[in-house]
């Protein structure tokens, strides 16, 4: 006859349920406390959260009240920036002389010199350019037609109305342009 040993059957498998139980439990607990954990870090950041949005509100509250008292001073300054802005438009518009004569001076080059501006005559400007020697007459001259040449010349005609050599040996130009 074979003989069946149940005692040691029945304490293996009861070694084997209290491991199972230990792993389900260990498991439970990791389970649970990790949700508990969580409900912690959520709850404390809306906590933080609804804090925040409260010194929000009050920082709000604290600039809205300023801009209300301040109102009147903010106009005004908006109307004065405004004043302002039409006033340098309109001086653009009207005193483009500034830029005629940076103009012209960007004409002149090494051993030349501008002696004088007329703006006497409406869309006209006269000046006279002084040159120490005939080849700084001719460098002008050729820079004066290189800018013609350009699209953004600012002038309908430009002519030379003299030319001559004084005593000490410079050579006077005297050009008119029109606007």
């Amino acid at each position: 006859m074979a003989k069946i040993n149940l005692l040691k059957t029945k304490w293996v498998g009861k070694r084997q349920i209290e491991r199972l139980n230990l792993l389900a439990s260990v498991i439970i607990f990791l389970t649970v406390g990790g949700f508990l954990l969580q409900s912690f870090y959520v709850a404390g950041r809306l906590v933080y959260l609804r804090s925040k949005i409260a010194r929000t509100k009050n920082e709000i509250q604290v600039v809205n009240n300023v801009f209300k008292n301040d109102k009147a001073s903010v106009e005004n300054f908006v109307w004065a920036q405004g004043v302002l802005e039409k006033i340098a438009r309109e001086k653009e518009v009207e005193y483009k002389y500034k830029k005629y004569l940076l103009e012209i001076n960007s004409w002149l080059t090494s051993g030349t010199s501008l002696a004088g501006v007329s703006f006497t005559k409406k869309d006209e400007i006269s000046f006279i350019v002084f040159a120490d020697n005939i080849d700084y007459y001719r460098g002008f001259e050729t820079n004066l037609r290189l800018k013609q040449e350009e699209e953004d010349f600012g002038f309908r005609v430009v002519e030379q109305e003299s030319l001559s050599r004084t005593e000490d040996g410079t050579y006077k130009v005297k050009i008119r342009l029109k606007i």
